[in-house]
């Protein structure tokens, strides 16, 4: 399969996923969009091992690298930013503030502990001082 006719069937395969999960928010099914992002991964991963061509080379994978560093950092503080800004706002009575200051709190630390376990996984399987 060649590379364009790859990434004809992705988009068809995501416009598909899309399309259930739409049904599912508006039937307000909330069991079918887990099964169906599954299977549609599943669909991409399949198709895109038959695909011949070369997909990505060093360069694309050294751009992801910056590219997700990058977005990392920025989503980052700004949810930092924005959380603390909430909860700051929220001691005047608004509790929806609070719970939405708080949930960007806790979003920020999940980042954070991920980013860490993943920075030490790639440490020590690359080689790096610890």
């Amino acid at each position: 399969m060649s590379y364009k006719t790859f990434r004809l069937w992705q988009g068809i395969v995501g416009a598909v996923i899309g399309a259930v999960i739409a049904v599912s928010v508006v039937t307000g099914n909330a069991i079918v969009p887990i099964p169906t992002v599954i299977v549609g991964m599943l669909i991409i991963i399949a198709l895109r091992r038959r695909v011949k061509e070369v997909i990505a080379d060093e360069r694309v994978y050294a751009i992801a690298e910056k590219a997700s560093r990058l977005t990392v950092q920025i989503v980052g503080i700004a949810m930092a930013a924005v959380g603390g800004t909430l909860l700051a706002i929220s001691h005047g009575g608004s509790s929806v503030l609070a719970q939405v200051g708080f949930t960007l709190s806790y979003a920020t630390c999940g980042l954070l502990v991920i980013y860490y376990v993943a920075y030490t996984y790639y440490n020590r399987k690359l080689g790096g001082k610890e």
